[in-house]
């Protein structure tokens, strides 16, 4: 009997050490830190980070979006990533540039007006990938976005100029693009809200 209850209780104390462990590995949403207006989540066992969004204030046409190599000592892997919510839920967390909801007194329209009217404002993003990225979620074309109101509207474009450490393993910059290091393919990156016009056009 005491032989089976020793069985049973390192069984169970096994399986708490693998939840322990298990759990450390996950990322959520009150685990965040902000560095230079980047959101950076943070793994629970502090081995691994990623990052999120920059929110941009429409102040400036230029957005540095800075990613360090480390945040709260860990090493930040990734752009996007996944966050776990309720019941074990895991929540897609993408990265990019978040626009306002206003800008310069209009508001943000779900979608654009024919013909996309409105005065066009070319938001320069300059990225630099950290040295430990070696993993990139994919966000999708970069759309226009339109804001508008009586006293003026507008429409915001993006062009994205990317840098890379140069100490990254996986990536490299060249010419304000991104490639893989292995190989020399072009990273699964929309640079410009040209392509979203060429996607429509075609």
């Amino acid at each position: 009997m005491k032989r089976i209850t020793a069985m049973l209780l390192s069984l169970l104390l096994g399986a708490g050490l693998l939840t322990v462990c298990w759990r450390g590995t996950e990322y959520h949403r009150e685990d965040t830190e902000r560095e230079n207006g980047v959101t950076l989540y943070v793994r629970r066992d502090r081995q691994a980070a990623f990052a999120g969004s920059l929110t941009w204030d429409g102040q400036s046409d230029t957005v540095d979006y800075v990613i360090p190599d480390r945040v709260d000592g860990a090493p930040v892997t990734a752009l996007g990533g996944l966050l776990y919510g309720t019941a074990f839920k895991k929540l897609t967390c993408g990265w990019g540039v978040a626009l306002p909801d206003t800008f310069r007194g209009a508001e943000r329209q779900q979608y654009l007006l024919p013909g996309g009217s409105g005065t066009e404002i070319t938001l320069t993003v300059r990225l630099h990938i950290g040295r430990y990225v070696s993993h990139i979620e994919n966000v999708g074309l970069l759309t226009p976005v339109g804001y508008y109101s009586t006293g003026g509207s507008y429409v915001i474009r993006q062009e994205w100029v990317v840098t890379c450490d140069p100490m990254n393993q996986t990536f490299y910059a060249e010419g304000g693009r991104l490639y893989h290091r292995a190989d020399g393919t072009p990273a699964d990156i929309c640079y410009d809200t040209e392509w979203w016009y060429e996607e429509q056009s075609d």
